[in-house]
C-alpha cells in the first residue's frame, strides 16, 4: 500500500467519530431523512469533503495510468 492510501485510511479512521456523532435534530428536516444529510452543513462539508478526495484520487490514478 503506497504512503498516500495509508494517509487517507488513517484519515478516514481518525473522521469515523466525527461521522457517528449523535445530536439532537436540527435544521427543518427530520433526523432520519436524505435532505437532513444533504442540506444541513454539519453533514453536507463531510459528504462533499469525501467526495472531492476520491474525485482526486481517481483523477491521479488515470494520470498515472496514461504514462
Amino acid at each position: 500500500m503506497s504512503t498516500v492510501n495509508k494517509f487517507f485510511v488513517f484519515l478516514s479512521l481518525i473522521c469515523l467519530p466525527f461521522f457517528a456523532l449523535a445530536h439532537e435534530g436540527h435544521g427543518v428536516l427530520e433526523g432520519h431523512t436524505l435532505g437532513h444529510y444533504v442540506f444541513n452543513p454539519m453533514h453536507a462539508i463531510p459528504v462533499i469533503a469525501v467526495v472531492l478526495v476520491v474525485a482526486i484520487v481517481l483523477y491521479r490514478r488515470r494520470q498515472v495510468a496514461k504514462k
